[in-house]
């Protein structure tokens, strides 16, 4: 579950990337009328807001779209079933999902340049390893986790703070 969740994180990062990247900052909004019917096809779930959104939620539902007619089929069907998954979970658990979200939006980009290499490297590992780690983890109390948790806060910071000893140990 913990795994579905970090993927479901890692799209709508992918997602808020597709919307905001590219976007053109327009003050006038774009009437339902005006979009192509391809357009219109592909948002017609938003026909009815349409109209009472404002110009920049528009702007990057329409940069998003554009950069959605330049995926290949086997992207756009990989995120439809990225979707269906976040579709199916709770509203208590899509809560749960945002919340880390914007936790991780607010760690300064080294930060976030780490933990998504610490995923990459985890999931690189063999499932079987991956299984024990996680069960390793959930085995742990919430006070052993928020230990845990504080002291690679700290050992995190100490690294931001002193550049040097970073680079001293990766290249050990």
């Amino acid at each position: 579950m913990a795994r579905q969740h970090l993927r479901l994180i890692i799209f709508w990062v992918f997602m808020m990337f597709i919307a905001q990247s590219g976007h053109a900052e327009t003050t006038k909004k774009i009437p339902w009328s005006s979009l192509s019917t391809a357009n219109q096809q592909v948002l017609k779930t938003l026909a009815p807001t349409w109209d009472s959104m404002s110009s920049e939620r528009q702007a990057r539902i329409l940069s998003g779209l554009n950069r959605w007619h330049q995926l290949d089929n086997e992207e756009k069907q990989h995120l439809k079933e990225r979707f269906k998954q976040w579709k199916s979970l709770t509203p208590e658990q899509r809560t749960a999902i945002r919340k880390r979200f914007h936790t991780f939006l607010k760690l300064p980009p080294s930060a976030q340049r780490q933990a998504v290499e610490n995923y990459k490297l985890f999931k690189s590992l063999p499932s079987d390893r991956q299984t024990e780690l996680k069960n390793r983890w959930n085995s742990f109390s919430p006070a052993q986790k928020r230990k845990i948790l504080n002291r690679l806060k700290q050992r995190n910071h100490r690294l931001q703070s002193n550049p040097r000893s970073t680079q001293r140990r990766l290249t050990r």
